[in-house]
């Protein structure tokens, strides 16, 4: 599953709180309200921006969706899929 997350305060809808938005490029069966997410940050896209209209906001995160699905299935992104802190196991404390 490939994800990518925008780490900013979003200028183009004038937020001022910095948040974290994971977006999930994966199509589910149901919805996991609730349950726990994992993430592991592997690389770096670009630097926190404004935009000038909603039709270039959209053409960004078009880019950045492309280049995430480019770059997470190339080491050593990928060899992130295998990792313990994504099993059972470390969820519990367990090592």
């Amino acid at each position: 599953m490939h994800i990518h997350t925008h780490d900013n305060r979003n200028p183009f809808y004038k937020n001022t709180k910095k948040t974290c938005e994971p977006h999930i490029m994966h199509k589910f069966e149901s919805d996991f309200y609730g349950k726990e997410l994992r993430l592991v940050v592997t690389c770096y896209i670009r630097p926190e921006a404004n935009f000038d209209s909603l039709d270039a906001l959209i053409k960004a995160i078009q880019d950045d969706i492309d280049f995430t699905d480019r770059v997470m299935d190339a080491t050593p992104h990928k060899e992130q899929k295998n990792s313990s802190f994504f099993s059972a196991s470390s969820r519990s404390g367990k090592k």
